[in-house]
């Protein structure tokens, strides 16, 4: 799709010189997550048992209904209600199964290595195969090196399952998902300088509250290195387990996590740059301080799409607006509730006061928010399609038009192709072959009734 000559990117191109081809984030972000559980031989071996876990337990309803009975005994035993769950299959090409996958098995995994064990004593004398693979599982599933990579991996998940989720939205735009992509390599970053230690006490506290008896990590076979004729340095072999874990797996997951975000979400990184001007952090900043504008400003933006955009006019205007954009914002009609929305990630702790200040004239109990509660923060207006119908409501078309072109074109900018391909799947499942004599209209009416 990407060849250079007679690709689909070459030949748009030949058409229209102009246009930007962006890769799904989606579909990328989901690469990223797929390299990360298949770096290491731990990360491997884990998700390899929980697919293996699932084919055990789920190729026989006898199995699955155990699985079940036992869930609902340690319901019974914690007095909790929980939801009976199923074992999740991992499959690449369905996000967010393998964080889904594992918080079913850490959740019941009490249920789970009483489960094995029922298999074991009930079917593995006449069977053996079966009776070794659910030593297996149990041996694997009952060992602190499951316990520290699931911890790990639990941590990462809980970084990029909801910017998976996000990313896949409808509403998104090009100018927060380069948001969401800049904060996913700052969270990554930070749970790496953390260390192992904070892993490593998840999983004491695991094993504390858990009845399963954990097997101890294994420390590594020395090898013997020969050294040669004339070399002086010394091989020093990782002899503690808990080092050999955090240099081979943890280190190297998020490693590879921070290189492949940045190896696929590295292009157009100039376009991006511009586009990252029209946030609302960077119009309120440049708006205190005029002289914040770089010197290279809209310049990428304007030699892509010349023949819409002056970067003289652009430039002008963008410092026009600026000028008067909380003026602006602010004839926008504030909401009635104001405790019902949603955390707004671009603003700081300064411009949260500041806006705590405007607003308390009209609400009486803003000095009784609190700064940990997400939902008592003002609605995200970082997003290019909040600008543009912020711009659009104040009909401001005709006064800055060149940077009205410059929104059109950003809140057209694609970011995910996933509502498309969501739209196939219904496809197949509509169109069969007993409503082959369907027409086009009541077929048409069934797909927006199934995708919407």
């Amino acid at each position: 799709m990407s060849g250079n000559y007679k690709g689909l990117q070459s030949r748009i191109r030949e058409l229209n010189p102009q246009a930007v081809f962006i890769w799904c984030h989606a579909h990328r972000f989901n690469l990223v997550v797929k390299d990360a559980v298949s770096s290491s031989c731990n990360a491997v071996d884990m998700f390899g048992n929980l697919e293996s876990l699932y084919a055990f337990l789920w190729c026989s309803k006898k199995r699955a209904a155990i699985f079940r009975v036992n869930q609902l005994k340690s319901n019974s035993e914690k007095n909790e209600k929980n939801q009976i769950h199923a074992i999740q299959r991992i499959s690449t090409t369905r996000w967010g199964s393998h964080s889904a996958s594992l918080n079913v098995v850490l959740k019941f995994h009490d249920a789970v290595i009483i489960t094995l064990k029922t298999i074991r004593s009930s079917e593995g004398p006449s069977d053996a195969r079966v009776g070794a693979a659910a030593s297996g599982l149990i041996d694997y599933f009952s060992s602190y090196r499951f316990l520290l990579v699931a911890m790990l991996f639990q941590k990462v998940f809980f970084i990029v399952a909801p910017i998976n989720k996000q990313l896949q939205a409808h509403d998104s735009d090009i100018l927060i998902a380069t948001q969401l992509i800049k904060n996913t390599k700052l969270d990554t970053d930070n749970l790496r300088s953390r260390g192992v230690a904070e892993i490593k006490r998840a999983a004491d506290d695991f094993a504390k509250n858990s009845k399963i008896e954990f097997e101890d990590l294994k420390a590594p076979r020395k090898k013997r290195v020969p050294r040669n004729a004339g070399e002086k340095c010394i091989d020093e072999p990782l002899d503690n387990p808990l080092d050999n874990f955090k240099v081979n797996t943890y280190y190297v997951v998020c490693d590879t996590i921070i290189s492949e975000l940045c190896q696929r979400f590295g292009d157009s990184d100039g376009l991006l740059k511009d586009i990252s001007l029209l946030s609302s952090k960077r119009l309120r900043e440049v708006g205190k301080n005029p002289n914040l504008i770089p010197n290279d400003a809209f310049i990428e933006v304007c030699s892509v799409y010349t023949n819409y955009l002056d970067h003289s006019l652009l430039i002008e205007e963008y410092q026009q607006f600026v000028r008067n954009y909380e003026e602006i914002e602010s004839t926008r009609q504030l909401p009635k509730t104001f405790r019902s929305l949603d955390l707004c990630n671009e603003y700081n702790d300064d411009e949260f006061s500041q806006l705590d200040l405007n607003l308390e004239d009209e609400y009486e109990d803003t000095e009784n928010i609190n700064q940990d509660d997400v939902s008592s923060k003002p609605k995200n207006m970082a997003t290019v399609l909040e600008l543009f119908q912020l711009f659009c409501s104040a009909n401001l078309n005709a006064v800055f038009p060149t940077l009205y072109m410059l929104f059109k074109i950003c809140v057209t900018l694609p970011v995910s192709s996933c509502s498309v391909e969501r739209s196939f799947s219904k496809l197949k499942l509509l169109k069969t072959k007993l409503r082959s004599t369907m027409l086009e209209s009541r077929l048409e009416h069934l797909m927006i009734i199934n995708c919407e």
